[in-house]
């Protein structure tokens, strides 16, 4: 049996912001007839039970980073591997549109590191203008201008550095 995780990403905070309802939509309704557990920030309002929240299972933080959440995320894998012996086959991403390449790339090379193989979907469902929010509590996710001069510099930031700034 084919089993699926999904693992949504935040886009901004607090929980009641638009994208973020419009990420724990998406992430509902694919994890819904597919039976799939889910692992989110707690910035996605999600309250099904097979979510796992990455502020469980990591560090206290004000702001969890993409990689934070990967890692946390990556962890999880491990502490289930060691007691069930499996783990997932595919991982579906639910995040914004600007955001999932980075979503995607942290995640393969964090798999990679712990030499764990996943198959990664990309949900490409949501809309990249409908994610951007003036009230959001981190500023760099209130416009498109604010999120691409943070994202470019670290995409282009060799992986090893980018490690360290998490």
């Amino acid at each position: 049996m084919i089993r699926k995780v999904i693992l949504a990403f935040a886009f901004g905070a607090p929980e009641n912001i638009r994208p973020n309802r419009l990420i724990a939509h998406q992430t509902t309704y694919l994890s819904l007839p597919r039976g799939a557990d889910i692992f989110t920030q707690k910035d996605v309002p999600l309250d099904q039970l097979s979510t796992v929240f990455a502020e469980n299972v990591t560090a206290k933080k004000d702001c969890l980073s993409t990689l934070d959440v990967v890692q946390a995320f990556v962890n999880w894998i491990m502490v289930l591997l060691a007691r069930e012996g499996e783990i997932w086959d595919k991982c579906i991403i639910v995040a914004a549109p600007q955001h999932r390449l980075r979503c995607c790339r942290d995640l393969e090379k964090t798999l990679k590191e712990y030499k764990l193989a996943m198959e990664i979907i990309i949900d490409d469902e949501l809309e990249a203008e409908d994610m951007y929010d003036k009230y959001s509590h981190q500023s760099w996710t209130r416009s498109w201008w604010q999120w691409w001069l943070r994202e470019i510099p670290l995409r282009l930031l060799p992986w090893w550095l980018y490690k360290k700034i998490k």
